[in-house]
């Protein structure tokens, strides 16, 4: 089993909504962009900010993929609930 060792800060991400409670995808990307230009070790995407409970698998799932998708060089640890 491959083992990295975590180091830096790692910042509890915050999952933008819309007025309407809409997921704003494209928001939490150009946050994830804005970031990825700070020397922070990584993200921790639906954790501790409480989005977690409010949001469908779908969602989450979609979440994730973005964080993936953008998170260049950055480790990317999701809480599960």
């Amino acid at each position: 089993m491959l083992r990295e060792k975590l180091s830096g800060v790692f910042i509890p991400a915050i999952t933008p909504f819309a007025s309407n409670e809409e997921v704003q995808y494209d928001k939490l990307e150009e946050n994830i962009r804005k970031y990825n230009k700070t020397s922070i070790g990584g993200y921790l995407a639906l954790g501790s900010n409480g989005e977690n409970k409010s949001l469908t698998s779908d969602e989450k799932l979609k979440i994730l993929e973005v964080f993936v998708k953008n998170k260049q060089d950055k480790v990317v640890m999701a809480g599960t609930g």
